[in-house]
């Protein structure tokens, strides 16, 4: 005869709204501190839920991008009664704390413990988008109608959000809310801190489920602590971590993006890459299907582990240290730093992925957005995302499936032409940089492949054909010259058939290294 067990999925919803809700000037200093508290706000969240109910934390089996999932005895009817208050402050919470951008969902489902995971997880979900219509329902509407007192005040306005009340006097005698100067606190001591520690006894609506948050810089979490995260990759603790590399000047401040971005080749320009892991929906369902559960804490687990130490241990590296950790977590990440660099870095981390998860079928898609610095955050992640999308949907010219590539000004590669795409992009503009090419070459040679790819009837080869033979030296000059016609050459008699990826992912080539050579003075390409 079997029982019941009762499931409980929780969910913070809004995510990318919020954490790019916030002005561009200083956009560096706090888009960390506000990533971090959402995901500790999901943390903190699932915690309530497990002390409310008197379960353990052996009965998460899922926490990962404002997600979680507990699995547990079935509930009596005081649990229920409990988990429904419980649900109304965290939502009320949320919608104070963030003036409505974040949103909190909870839902319980109760099957029999026979009940195949992978269906209930699939109910799971289906549930949950329901709930997800009804934002903000629990605590707006009672059983009898609106309930009074739930809209917050909006006078006098934060002097930093313009969103929410202004209660606190910062450093310039201006007021601003709550959580803007616990960002500006949380952004100051998360680049040094070692340990991030939650304590019970807060108001539900500073939005940490009534946890207050404090940083330690010893060696080992504060005792009167109820929960401590590391933030050094410290091991053998018990204890949660998370990426948090932030580039720092010699001073020990945090970089802004103007400054990351004087670090890249050529035009002073930032790569801003988002990554995430392919089909992932369909393999927790397969692993569901052969490993119940447990199979999905397991995987949970390692993924944190990847997009946290694994993550923080390559970006503490020289090569990478200039590279910004907007958020990661779950599957998924996004970072900011110099355009070069973050094209590079990109094809690390995948590598890095692929050793750990490549053997049980997972892949990585990444999309690379190359922008000035003050082009707007949000925009600019926006774009980032276009191209994410496309390296999710689009096959790469010459393949036949989508996914498992990257892309980048405006074409799709698989990973395993990555590295041999950047090297010929950096030949192209050393080069440029040696006199060798000149830099309008560049140009004219990518509006050819552009025109060629366009399909205008051939025209486009005779062009090329023509400019070659016209202006490149000899095949058998001496040194760079030599090798500038050799490589005009090959790319020319590829044009038909587009066998060889450099071949098809010339204008890529040619547009990277028109940006690493372009003056840090020019307005123009």
């Amino acid at each position: 005869m079997s029982g019941q067990q009762s499931y409980i999925i929780g969910d913070l919803s809004g995510l990318q709204d919020h954490l790019f809700d916030i002005p561009s000037k200083g956009a560096a200093r706090r888009l960390r501190a506000r990533s971090f508290r959402i995901t500790l706000t999901a943390e903190a969240a699932a915690l309530r839920v497990l002390h409310s109910l008197e379960w353990g934390r052996e009965q998460m089996v899922l926490s990962a991008a404002g997600k979680f999932i507990l699995r547990g005895p079935a509930l009596d009817e005081a649990q229920r009664q409990s988990l429904e208050q419980l649900a109304i402050a965290l939502q009320r919470g949320q919608f104070m704390a963030t003036n409505g951008t974040l949103r909190f969902s909870l839902v319980v489902l109760d099957r029999e413990t026979d009940v195949r995971p992978a269906d209930v997880y699939d109910q799971l979900q289906r549930a949950l988008q329901q709930e997800k219509m009804r934002p903000a329902n629990r605590f707006l509407v009672g059983p009898t109608g609106w309930r009074s007192g739930s809209m917050p005040a909006l006078e006098p306005a934060c002097a930093v959000c313009q969103r929410r009340p202004g209660t606190i006097a910062d450093a310039a005698k201006q007021l601003v809310c709550a959580p803007c100067a616990e960002e500006l606190r949380i952004g100051s001591e998360l680049p040094h801190a070692a340990w991030a520690l939650l304590i019970d006894g807060a108001e539900m609506e500073e939005g940490l489920a009534g946890y207050r948050l404090a940083f330690s810089h010893e060696p080992s979490p504060v005792t009167k602590a109820d929960h401590a995260y590391t933030l050094d990759n410290r091991n053998g603790t018990g204890a949660l971590a998370w990426a948090r590399h932030v580039p720092m000047d010699a001073q020990g401040r945090p970089l802004d993006f103007e400054a990351l971005a004087a670090k890249a080749a050529g035009m002073p320009a930032l790569g801003i890459l988002k990554a995430d892991g392919d089909s992932m929906g369909a393999h927790m369902n397969q692993l569901l299907q052969q490993s119940g559960w447990e199979g999905i804490r397991t995987l949970s687990k390692q993924l944190a582990d990847q997009f946290s130490t694994g993550l923080d241990t390559l970006l503490n590296q020289p090569a990478w240290k200039d590279i910004y950790v907007v958020f990661a977590g779950g599957d998924d990440m996004l970072l900011v730093g110099p355009w070069d660099r973050i094209l590079r870095f990109a094809g690390v981390f995948r590598n890095a992925f692929h050793e750990r998860f490549g053997a049980v079928g997972l892949t990585l898609s990444a999309g690379v957005a190359v922008v000035k610095p003050r082009h707007p955050i949000a925009a600019a992640v926006a774009l980032a995302d276009e191209a994410l999308d496309r390296a999710k949907t689009e096959a790469a010219i010459g393949a036949i499936l989508p996914k498992d590539q990257i892309a980048a000004f405006g074409q799709v590669w698989k990973w395993k032409d990555h590295n041999a795409v950047l090297d010929h992009a950096e030949r192209l503009a050393r080069w440029v940089s040696a006199g060798t090419m000149p830099r309008g070459w560049l140009h004219r040679f990518n509006g050819l492949m552009q025109d060629h790819l366009a399909d205008t009837g051939g025209l486009a080869t005779a062009h090329m054909a023509y400019h070659i033979g016209r202006n490149l030296p000899k095949a058998n000059a001496p040194g760079e010259d030599g090798e500038m016609r050799r490589w005009a050459e090959s790319l020319l008699s590829d044009l038909k058939t587009m066998h060889d990826p450099l071949t098809r992912c010339a204008p890529a080539i040619l547009q990277h290294a028109i940006t690493a050579t372009r003056p840090a003075t020019s307005q123009n390409p």
